[in-house]
């Protein structure tokens, strides 16, 4: 609870990272962008996917320190754009990045892979007739 409240009252939030192959600093951009706050994250190998450029917040190189300042002295100096972008955020985490949406992924996944070794097997089980999700 205490975080949230930080999140809240923050413009933005930095997420300074090593560059590393996995998702590194993900967590911390999905609590942040469900805040309704702008992310500056390192830019890593595994890192290139969660902030969309310009829209949600941006990405820096690793270990470029000028360029976090810069990202985030931008936002500093334009409340609207922070704005707008936390406004992304908050919506990019409720159309895309929640429990359903994830959900919705794995049973496509786990029908296209039954299909390929399971022909006929699937998720039919947990699918209504008219061919939407069972809820």
């Amino acid at each position: 609870m205490q975080l949230r409240a930080l999140y809240r009252a923050s413009l933005a939030v930095a997420i300074p990272l090593f560059d590393v192959d996995f998702q590194a600093g993900s967590l911390v951009a999905y609590e942040a962008m469900a805040c309704g706050k702008p992310v500056v994250i390192t830019r890593t190998r595994g890192q290139h996917d969660i902030v969309k450029e310009g829209e949600t917040g941006f990405y820096i190189p690793p270990g470029d320190a000028n360029a976090m300042a810069g990202a985030l002295n931008r936002l500093l100096d334009d409340p609207k754009l922070a704005g707008k972008m936390g406004d992304a955020s908050r919506e990019t985490v409720e159309h895309g990045l929640n429990l359903e949406v994830y959900l919705e992924r794995m049973c496509d996944l786990i029908e296209r892979v039954g299909a390929k070794y399971a022909p006929g097997k699937g998720l039919a089980s947990v699918r209504p007739a008219t061919g939407q999700r069972a809820r």
